[in-house]
Order: structure tokens, then sequence, then C-alpha cells
């Protein structure tokens, strides 16, 4: 694909990054296989996982549950609060100090690992009020799933679509009182994590 956008370029991301090679961003063909595996990857991967983690904590917050099932226009928010809420944990990403500073009375050293937590952040009572309640009327733009800034995920938008349809989709099957099988549910140790390899439903009849 990519030596036929080279000689017919398009409005989609191949061409895009085709176009960067032109001003000087060289990108051989090579890293711009490896960079769209990456994505492909990256968009089944993680958006599986993330409508499983959202049907999970539906069905574990019945209330909730029952008003995106009488309301579905409240499917957009939901999916972001239960990101908030569900998403990240004790571990995150990397940083290193570049020079020493005082981050709420600890002194940091320079050359100093951070491990900056998302599920913390996206807990902080000076952010979100009553954090640890899941609230699908929150205001959730400051929650940091996606990331921020330059850094800011390039699939934000297509990953909430993909797990508002999911979301949209379960409702049709999951009727009052179904829950989750958590005896039946199998996990594969990534590290810290574990990673959900099933999802066991018992549907309500």
């Amino acid at each position: 694909m990519v030596v036929k956008r080279r000689a017919d370029l398009r409005e989609d991301l191949i061409s895009d990054l085709l176009r960067a090679q032109e001003r000087d961003s060289a990108l051989d063909e090579d890293d711009i296989v490896v960079l769209v595996s990456i994505l492909i990857g990256a968009v089944s991967e993680t958006t599986n996982l993330g409508g499983l983690v959202q049907i999970r904590t539906l069905l574990e917050h019945p209330e909730q549950l029952k008003r995106v099932r009488d309301d579905r226009s409240l499917i957009p928010n939901a999916v972001n609060e239960i990101m908030r809420f569900a998403f990240g944990g004790p571990a995150g990403m990397q940083r290193f100090a570049v020079r020493d500073f005082e981050l709420r009375g600890k002194t940091i050293r320079k050359g100093q690992m951070l491990i900056l937590a998302l599920g913390g952040a996206n807990r902080d009572p000076a952010v979100f009020p009553n954090p640890d309640v899941l609230d699908i009327d929150r205001d959730t733009r400051e929650m940091l799933v996606f990331g921020h800034g330059p850094h800011y995920c390039l699939g934000a938008n297509l990953a909430r679509q993909e797990m508002g349809c999911m979301l949209d989709a379960a409702l049709d099957i999951l009727t009052p009182g179904s829950r989750v099988r958590k005896d039946l549910m199998e996990f594969q140790p990534m590290g810290i994590f574990k990673r959900p390899l099933n999802l066991s439903i018992e549907i309500a009849s």
C-alpha cells in the first residue's frame, strides 16, 4: 500500500506520512509499515479491552447501567466516565527528573525515576469531586486516559466511538439482573497487571 500511495497520494494516513517525507521528516517505507502496524495493533487491542472494561464496570454498577439503558444519549459521557473511573492503575509512564525540585513536600532529585499513574490522576479529588464514585453525569474533560498536549492519543475519537458502539450493542443483550461471573473469568499476568482473556456474563432471563 505504501508503494501504491507513493504513486497516487490520497487523503489518508499513509499518504500523509509520505507527504511528511517530502518536508524532510525522513520516514522510509519500513518506518511507515512499522508505524501503521503499531497503530493497528494499538487500536484493536486497547479498544477491545476498553469495551470489556466498559461493560463489566456498568454491570457492577446496576443503577448507572439502568440509566444508560433507559437513555442511550448518555452513552458518550458514560464511556468517558468509565474510562476515568476504571482505566489505569497504580503504574504509569516512566519519566526522569531533569532537575531537582519539590513535589507536594517531597524532594525529587535530578535523574530520579518517577512513575506517573493515570489511575491516580483520574482519581484526584482536587480535579474530580467524589472521584471513587462512578457518575455518568460527571464533567470528564480533565481525564488523562488519552494523554494530553502533543502526546494526546491520535485514535482517541475513534476509540470513543468504537467503545460507544460496543456498549450500545451490549445493552440490547444485557437484560436487567445480568451479572459478571468473576469465577469464570481468566487473566494473563503482565507484570503488575492482569490482562483479562474473557468476560463471562450470566444473562438474566
